[in-house]
């Protein structure tokens, strides 16, 4: 059976040509119609071809090879957040200090209400 499905035709490019071209569901006056290769009658034939030596037409494409992998957000935004942070330090000495100021301002007005409401001691 080998034989008759490999040299059946003159050669095994006309073979295979009528192999890829009956291999896929084809749309006939709007509806579908089946492949007339099924998918195992396809792998016994590619078996048979590569028992052969000849080169497989049909081999699908794995994965995405043109695509770079997206990787990590984190990863993505490290610049970004490196300039944003080198940014943010030159001015970090000067809201160091106004939050500084801040605090003793209101530690004064703190004290300076404690100091107002407690009695004052009669002599």
């Amino acid at each position: 059976r080998k034989a008759e499905l490999l040299f059946s035709m003159s050669s095994h490019k006309e073979f295979l040509t009528k192999v890829a071209a009956n291999a896929r569901p084809t749309l006939v006056n709007g509806s579908w119609r089946k492949p007339f290769y099924s998918a195992m009658r396809l792998a016994k034939i590619r078996k048979e071809c590569l028992a052969e030596g000849v080169q497989w037409p049909l081999e699908k494409k794995r994965g995405y090879p043109d695509k770079k992998p997206k990787g990590h957000k984190h990863e993505r935004l490290k610049q970004q957040r490196l300039k944003d942070i080198e940014k943010k330090m030159k001015t970090m000495d000067d809201q160091v200090d106004q939050f500084l100021t801040k605090k003793r301002e209101e530690r004064k007005q703190k004290q300076e209400k404690k100091r107002l409401l407690e009695p004052v001691p009669l002599q």
